[in-house]
């Protein structure tokens, strides 16, 4: 599924990728946050944090912070490598792409409003919340972008199944005996693929062109089969 490798791609990005991230930065979304959350849920008296916290998700308010602040730095980390892949490939915002994708998102998750959704996402700071929605449709597009990429090359090897088993087997059927004479006589590496490897496998390339044009003339893929 497309949304698995979706979501392998962003553990592995954060896996694997390095980026400095500000801790006052980090902070400071926290700090929102938890003044959000204490607005929401505690009708904005922070003193019935801990109490609501205990009582609905059996966690101290020091708990609920740190994983907060966990869950925040990776979004942040993700947010600063992806808008880095961004600006590395020259990918940009589209403004009707992203006026679209807000729109559906007021409606999706039922807000009233795009004024809404800025202040929601910025934890009260409506301008800040439309900051952060850019860089997020900026970092999402990104995704797709290596998400297409790695989801056509699973495509190709699917489709290359039988390709790869003739030609396994046709480097299979060719006689040890060839390269060891072929050592012998002083033969390097890119003669022995040459003058060997390559008219034994002839053979195997014939059958190989043959499945691959099968296939693609029975393709769903294919605009004339449809």
């Amino acid at each position: 599924k497309v949304s698995d490798i979706y979501t392998a791609m962003q553990d592995y990005v954060l896996a694997n990728c390095t980026v400095d991230v500000p801790e006052d930065l980090v902070e400071a979304r926290v700090d929102a946050y938890e003044n959000h959350f204490v607005t929401y849920y505690c009708g904005g008296d922070s003193t019935q944090l801990d109490s609501f916290l205990s009582m609905y998700y059996g966690v101290t308010a020091d708990e609920a912070r740190a994983q907060w602040k966990e869950g925040i730095l990776a979004d942040t980390k993700l947010e600063f490598i992806m808008l880095a892949i961004a600006e590395k490939e020259g990918i940009e915002l589209v403004e009707e792409e992203y006026a679209a994708y807000v729109t559906d998102f007021v409606a999706y998750q039922g807000y009233q409003d795009e004024a809404a959704l800025y202040e929601d996402f910025g934890y009260g700071d409506a301008n800040y919340g439309e900051e952060y929605m850019r860089n997020i449709f900026v970092a999402n597009s990104v995704m797709e972008f290596i998400t297409q990429y790695v989801n056509e090359i699973f495509d190709l090897i699917w489709k290359c199944g039988i390709q790869i088993v003739l030609f396994i087997s046709g480097l299979q059927s060719i006689p040890d005996q060839l390269y060891e004479v072929s050592k012998v006589e002083g033969a390097n590496k890119l003669e022995e693929f040459w003058y060997i490897t390559i008219p034994m496998l002839s053979h195997s390339t014939i059958l190989v062109f043959v499945f691959t044009a099968i296939d693609f003339c029975v393709s769903t893929d294919n605009s004339v089969m449809q």
